[in-house]
């Protein structure tokens, strides 16, 4: 048995617990009912802001952002209200003058409503939609910014007409039957003189319900990471970070593959030759790293000869633009660790 082998193998052998007869039963109950008090002191942390500059600053925008948004609407409002009551006044005033009253009515009618629709279209919703734009814009950028760190990340763009098609993220070879996909707010940069690109990404399959319908269903949600790289190996590599949620599921493709390390926190799927050429001590170490929570749902890291892909599964609040519930910089915060850990991963991996 060659010395990295025998290190990787020590090292995954220090990831087993095992859990005395005596102790399996009290101590166990004790130690459950212990989690689930660190996990409200969590989410009772988490109604907290965390005190950084820039998590402050998103949520000053998004304060004045709301507020403008309803200014917004009680305006579109009082113009409707307006609108309706010129329209009943004169319907009325003109239904008392002879032949013509109701045709000056009707013209009325038309004209208030001609001007109510110029001035929503090319007034106050255009004025609306351009600051909806600017705000999102900008709180991607600090977003973008934030998570990923300038340690790894490098020459980072935004770019809004770019999108992941359905063909790529095929290639990935993560999931099977994928029917469609939607992505928004690609971003591409530099990680250790290596291009990527960035997205936040949905995939979908097409599955029957009870009644034999045929749906389109997410299959995942989150961010989507790739990067291209020259690897010294054959076939597919597939590592999944094992998630706790209802709402995510093990990657389809590897459900066909050999499982090559199994434990707690990951499984490697794959080719053993592959594993070895790729996945050194430091990079398993990092890979232990990975803690899932409410979150960070999982992830699947595919490795390929020219691509390493990340779909990183994100829930709902943390894809979703802080809008009417405070921004506390829990979510961020979380995909900062994330990208952080990808970011060691990779410098693992491309060191070689």
């Amino acid at each position: 048995m060659d010395e990295n082998k025998r290190n990787e193998e020590t090292l995954e052998e220090k990831e087993v617990i095992v859990v005395p007869k005596d102790e399996e039963t009290t101590p166990v109950l004790d130690s459950k009912k212990e989690q689930e008090s660190e996990e409200n002191k969590e989410e009772e942390v988490a109604l907290e802001m965390i005190d950084k500059p820039i998590f402050h600053q998103i949520d000053e925008r998004r304060k004045k952002f709301v507020e403008r948004y309803r200014k917004f609407k009680l305006t579109r409002n009082l113009v409707l209200f307006i609108a309706l009551a010129l329209i009943t006044g004169g319907m009325i005033g003109f239904s008392f003058i002879p032949n013509f009253g109701i045709w000056i009515g009707i013209g009325l009618v038309f004209l208030v409503l001609l001007a109510v629709w110029l001035l929503n279209k090319f007034l106050i919703v255009k004025k609306a939609e351009a600051d909806t734009h600017e705000y999102v814009v900008q709180t991607v950028k600090d977003f973008n910014t934030y998570s990923f760190d300038e340690k790894y990340y490098q020459e980072l763009n935004i770019h809004e007409d770019m999108e992941i098609s359905l063909e790529e993220f095929q290639a990935a070879n993560i999931y099977k039957d994928l029917s469609n996909v939607s992505s928004r707010n690609v971003v591409t940069g530099k990680v250790f003189d290596h291009d990527f690109h960035s997205a936040s990404l949905a995939g979908y399959v097409t599955r029957e319900d009870e009644k034999g319908r045929k749906k389109s269903v997410p299959i995942f949600v989150g961010k989507y990471l790739s990067v291209n790289v020259d690897l010294k190996m054959d076939d597919l590599l597939l590592i999944y970070i094992k998630g706790k949620s209802d709402l995510v599921e093990l990657p389809s493709f590897a459900k066909d593959m050999n499982v090559l390390s199994d434990n707690n926190t990951y499984t490697i799927y794959g080719k053993q030759e592959d594993k070895r050429a790729i996945l050194n001590n430091r990079a398993l170490s990092v890979l232990k790293k990975f803690k899932v929570n409410k979150y960070f749902l999982d992830l699947s890291i595919s490795m390929q000869k020219n691509a390493i892909v990340f779909a990183i599964d994100y829930d709902d609040e943390v894809m979703n633009i802080p809008l009417f519930n405070n921004f506390t910089g829990h979510t961020l915060e979380t995909m900062k660790e994330v990208g952080d850990l990808i970011g060691e991963f990779l410098k693992q991996i491309l060191a070689q």
